[in-house]
């Protein structure tokens, strides 16, 4: 399976990556992770697979007169039409369980671009997992990340569900109250991702004690999975 993680800048992608594929190998899975954020100025793992072979972000910026946002996208643009790096891209996910795939934070690359939909036909069994950062999580966010994840699954027909990061962090017990309009939405969505069978629930995830590692693994396997119970 190819897990690709999405979210904003400092959502946790980069550490999940790491982390959870170490939890992976621990249980006896072979993993690879692949880096395609071209801006990324340290990762905390050895990439299998890194965009910034191909591409030089400061010099590429200064080259072709983009900011930073402009030329990310640019990049993935060149990326889903670059057959050696498309290449490369399936040799480094064809001998493993997993690859985990660590993406930069500009989220329209995802919902806007088609770039990233010809990325995704290169892929095995793709999966999306969007990272909402828990220090910044409020539940209007997550009603705004399930859309996200409905938009992706009917514009390409990908799975995708949302975790909340950094859950050492933050204290839900507050964010859980919430009432009025939102908590009516909440469930009205609820309704919607049950009928599309899309995965609903909150899993929570914390990169440094591991906590809902675990159930991570689960959903995505139940997502795979008919007979899976993932709303």
């Amino acid at each position: 399976m190819d897990i690709i993680f999405i979210g904003s800048a400092s959502s946790g992608k980069s550490s999940i990556t790491k982390n959870f594929g170490e939890y992976l190998k621990e249980k006896g899975y072979k993993i690879k992770r692949l880096n395609l954020d071209p801006a990324a100025e340290y990762i905390p793992y050895i990439p299998d697979f890194d965009i910034r072979k191909y591409f030089d972000f400061k010099k590429y910026m200064k080259e072709m007169k983009l900011g930073p946002n402009g030329a990310v996208v640019k990049i993935f643009e060149e990326i889903s039409s670059n057959d050696e790096i498309l290449e490369d891209i399936q040799k480094t996910i064809s001998d493993c369980d997993f690859s985990l795939i660590d993406t930069p934070g500009q989220i329209e690359i995802f919902i806007f671009h088609e770039s990233f939909g010809k990325l995704l036909k290169k892929m095995r069994k793709p999966i999306v997992v969007f990272l909402l950062d828990g220090e910044k999580y409020g539940k209007k966010d997550f009603i705004l990340s399930k859309i996200l994840n409905l938009i992706i699954y009917l514009k390409y027909d990908v799975k995708a569900f949302s975790i909340i990061t950094k859950s050492d962090r933050i204290n839900l017990k507050e964010i859980r109250e919430d009432s009025g309009e939102v908590s009516e939405m909440y469930e009205r969505l609820e309704g919607l991702f049950h009928e599309f069978k899309l995965p609903f629930r909150e899993i929570l995830i914390s990169n440094m004690t591991r906590e809902g590692y675990e159930e991570l693994l689960n959903m995505i396997y139940e997502v795979f999975c008919v007979c899976g119970d993932y709303v």
